[in-house]
């Protein structure tokens, strides 16, 4: 199996060679064309020699034979060609070159020539008048042979280059893909050493680098921050909730077998037995309700949202709690109607958990304040009780935690409601907190975005 770190390595490798190809050939092309315009142009300045010199009054003089034979190239001809095609003076020391057909121009005219026999030759031609008066064609052929040798050595000297560079080339893939799958690498072996050993365990992080696999990294060491946060706090939860739910299980089943030892002879036994099962019962069902609850607002779902008047709503909470409780509740308010798209319900529950807690830990006057602030709603819950401690304070929140655990069980708490307070709170995009002083009471305030 080809590793991604393999692909890479040859991704780069292939696309840097190819890149090489590419110049490479761009190189070879533009020599080429380059040594050919410049041989054109030599063949092209010789034979403007030849012609100012038969044009001379000396050349008048000169059998025109001898006089091309002076300016004969090494390995070319020259040739006059008549207006029938017929080469009538040829001069020339490579009679292989006489295999080249003859052909009149009333113009000049030069191209270069691939000959499966004589190679690559150029051939220049251009119109003048003969020692006979007849307009004739001056034909000035020369091979270029060292021009394709020229070529030859280049293209060796660029697949050697190609070949040499190979090995740079791939070491420099598997260093890139080195650099690129270190730190990867090192957040696999992270990874894996989470899943076996069951650690928690971050990745080290390079404080000056701020590249997407950095990003990665700190991303990965966020998750796993929450997730080790989560897990501990489910661990927690389910501890916790077995401890709470064994208590009135095993109640619940002391009490049945008490009725089965001595109900038949003490029916008192059988009322009072009843009596505790059925509280028992409505506790460990006010249990189970409030940890489904948690779940739901766990997974983020459960809300309904609807615009509400938030003053009308704590005005009929605080007559239920007033009246199901028998206790004074103070409203205070600086502004007549408030409306914000929250769940009603959910909102009404906070507020029925934060007044419970005051009525049940204090015996003074309770307060319940809401004000516009901004662009939220603050909304503060005040009881004049005993307060809670600063230790206490840090842990308020928590699943099951009690200040005082003999008396949240006399007064039927279980430790959640707090706790779904806040994800109730959170869900809405708002804070709960609290600020507390002992022996002077105690204030949790809301603030929910408007």
């Amino acid at each position: 199996m080809v590793t991604l770190r393999q692909k890479i390595s040859l991704i780069v490798t292939g696309i840097m060679i190819s890149f090489l190809i590419l110049i490479f050939g761009l190189i070879y092309i533009s020599f080429q064309s380059v040594t050919i315009n410049q041989e054109m142009e030599r063949i092209e300045s010789q034979a403007a020699v030849i012609r100012e010199a038969l044009a001379s009054d000396a050349a008048q003089e000169v059998d025109p034979s001898q006089l091309l034979r002076a300016y004969l190239p090494t390995d070319g001809m020259i040739r006059v060609i008549n207006d029938q095609q017929v080469a009538i003076q040829t001069v020339t020391r490579d009679t292989e070159l006489t295999a080249v057909d003859p052909v009149f121009n009333s113009g000049q005219q030069i191209e270069q020539i691939n000959d499966p026999v004589l190679g690559r030759i150029a051939r220049l031609s251009f119109p003048l008048i003969w020692t006979d008066g007849q307009v004739v064609s001056l034909e000035v052929i020369e091979r270029i042979d060292q021009v394709d040798e020229m070529m030859d050595i280049l293209s060796y000297v660029l697949i050697i280059a190609l070949v040499i560079m190979i090995i740079p080339i791939w070491l420099a893939g598997k260093g890139i893909s080195q650099i690129i799958f270190k730190p990867i690498k090192r957040l696999t072996d992270v990874m894996k050493s989470n899943q076996t050993d069951g650690e928690w365990q971050l990745i080290e992080l390079n404080s000056k680098s701020n590249d997407e696999i950095a990003q990665l990294g700190a991303t990965y060491n966020e998750m796993n921050e929450r997730i080790r946060e989560n897990f501990f706090k489910q661990k927690q939860f389910v501890s916790n909730a077995s401890h709470e739910l064994k208590t009135p299980i095993a109640i619940i089943k002391s009490y049945a077998q008490l009725i089965q030892r001595q109900g038949k002879v003490n029916p008192e036994v059988i009322e009072e037995s009843v009596e505790a099962i059925d509280f028992e019962t409505d506790r460990m069902t006010q249990l189970i309700q409030q940890m489904l609850m948690l779940a739901t607002l766990d997974r983020g779902d459960g809300l309904t949202y609807q615009t509400v008047d938030l003053v009308k709503l704590s005005r009929d909470s605080i007559r239920s709690i007033s009246a199901a409780f028998n206790r004074s509740i103070q409203f205070d308010t600086n502004t007549e109607q408030i409306e914000v798209s929250v769940d009603p319900e959910k909102i009404n529950q906070v507020l029925y958990i934060l007044l419970d807690n005051a009525q049940k830990y204090s015996d003074d006057l309770i307060q319940l304040s809401l004000e516009q602030v901004s662009d939220h709603v603050l909304i503060s819950v005040i009881d004049c009780g005993e307060g809670i401690s600063e230790q206490d304070q840090l842990k308020i929140f928590d699943r099951f935690y009690r200040v005082d655990q003999g008396r949240s069980r006399e007064t039927g708490g279980t430790g959640l409601g707090l706790s779904i307070a806040k994800e109730i709170i959170s869900a809405h995009g708002g804070t709960l907190t609290l600020t507390s002083e002992q022996g002077k009471g105690t204030t949790f305030s809301i603030m929910i975005p408007n």
